[in-house]
């Protein structure tokens, strides 16, 4: 995963994510197309990006927060991410789960309306 986006715009979407409680710990961070998705068991937002290579992981949403709030004199951050690590600019953690190829909650509910075995699952993005 290697993407570059605006810092800002990413903590505006943060924020609106809806839910509360357990269903906001933590989020799925996607790459994928021209876009950097925000998901949690209950929502998903996404802004434009420059999208290198996709991907997606999961982390805890507050560290991803502060960690975006922490280069208040950016406008633009890059992300990398592996099966072990992400990294946002010069910082380094860990991933809870990690995904080259992301598929979206929403995508099977585009590719035929009429299976029910494509059925959405909310909780998909913590089964990476």
């Amino acid at each position: 995963m290697n993407l570059s986006f605006n810092r800002k715009d990413a903590l505006r979407l943060l924020r609106h994510l809806s839910g509360g409680g357990a269903a906001m710990r933590d989020i799925r961070v996607v790459a994928r197309d021209k876009e950097l998705f925000f998901e949690t068991a209950e929502t998903a937002a996404s802004m434009e990006a420059l999208i290198l290579e996709p991907g997606a992981f999961v982390v805890s949403r507050e560290t991803f927060a502060r960690l975006l709030r922490s280069f208040p004199d950016k406008d633009s951050l890059s992300l990398t991410a592996d099966a072990e690590h992400f990294r946002l600019d010069n910082f380094k953690g860990q991933v809870r789960a990690y995904d080259p190829a992301p598929v979206l909650a929403n995508d099977s509910e585009k590719a035929d309306p009429d299976d029910a075995s494509l059925e959405p699952d909310p909780q998909s993005w913590a089964r990476l």
